[in-house]
């Protein structure tokens, strides 16, 4: 029954897509010269990324404060705990791309040998996720307001990323600005692998690959170093 709920939620949401957002904003915005179902897929592919990464910082930020009867009594690195929750996150994240390679294929988007690579820019994301997350779960700790402060800013980071519009419809200047939004480099990568087919530009894997390591990196640093504290004050 749970794999059948983890199913059904992607499904839902990719139906939607299709039905509703694609027609009513495929004839306005130029994201998709194939109609309103390339438009829906440009929308899909985006979001699904975008929701299991954001699943995966939301669930670790808040993971050692979920978990505190356990760091208390036993040594488990706390890096476990956050692990967990991106592991949840990225079964999901698969699921849902499965769904939508299917019913992409229903819509004449037929594979190419480029969504061979299509693992590699979601899994560096949610590496990305599973760092950040880590280090918002270390910060909530000790300020408990972040875990409140998070839906406001991911709401706002939504809407400065591309994902339910091109960015070819921004100014010159947010083009620019864009670069240095992680989750831009991730999603353009993602779309440009099973949208349009191609490799994605070496500028985006140097993007993609160095958030994925810095990250995570000076997560597990600054978590190296305050564990004394976490556990006392969690």
């Amino acid at each position: 029954m749970d794999f059948l709920w983890i199913v059904l939620q992607p499904l839902t949401m990719i139906l939607l897509y299709f039905t509703v957002f694609s027609t009513i904003f495929a004839s306005k915005m130029g994201a998709a010269e194939g109609g309103t179902a390339m438009f829906a897929l440009y929308l899909c592919s985006g979001f699904l990324a975008w929701s299991a990464a954001i699943e995966c910082i939301t669930s670790g930020a808040n993971a050692f404060i979920n978990n505190a009867t356990y760091l208390k009594k036993l040594s488990i690195p706390e890096q476990v705990f956050v692990a967990k929750e991106s592991a949840v996150a990225t079964y999901g994240l698969v699921i849902s791309f499965v769904l939508l390679i299917i019913i992409s294929m229903v819509f004449f988007h037929f594979p190419s040998w480029t969504w061979l690579l299509l693992p590699l820019p979601l899994l560096l994301f949610q590496c990305f996720a599973f760092g950040l997350g880590m280090f918002l779960g270390i910060m909530n700790v000790f300020f408990k307001d972040v875990g409140h402060s998070l839906p406001i800013l991911f709401q706002a980071w939504f809407w400065l990323t591309p994902i339910v519009y091109p960015i070819t419809i921004l100014p010159e200047f947010m083009q620019d600005m864009a670069f240095i939004n992680p989750a831009f480099h991730y999603i353009t990568a993602v779309r440009e692998i099973f949208l349009y087919h191609r490799f994605p530009d070496s500028s985006l894997w140097i993007a993609m690959i160095s958030w994925s390591l810095i990250v995570p990196l000076l997560a597990y640093l600054v978590l190296r170093r305050l564990r004394p504290e976490i556990r006392d004050c969690i």
